[in-house]
């Protein structure tokens, strides 16, 4: 089964440890980003196979990143 690339995008910190503890037997990389212009940063530099989003962010939110 292939493993594919994550980029996780959540300000909380606390969130996306947990959330990136669990899903890290699922991808093979999991880009982590706290806002939308780092996450934006990170999608045009790696080219994740996969993104999951926060909406409410600092500086971009996730609809705008989207």
């Amino acid at each position: 089964m292939p493993k594919y690339t994550l980029l996780y995008v959540e300000d909380e910190l606390r969130i996306r440890n947990m959330v990136v503890e669990y899903l890290q037997e699922h991808f093979s990389v999991i880009y982590e980003a706290s806002d939308g212009e780092e996450a934006l940063a990170i999608y045009y530099d790696k080219q994740p196979d996969i993104i999951i989003t926060d909406i409410q962010m600092p500086k971009m939110n996730g609809l705008e990143f989207a």
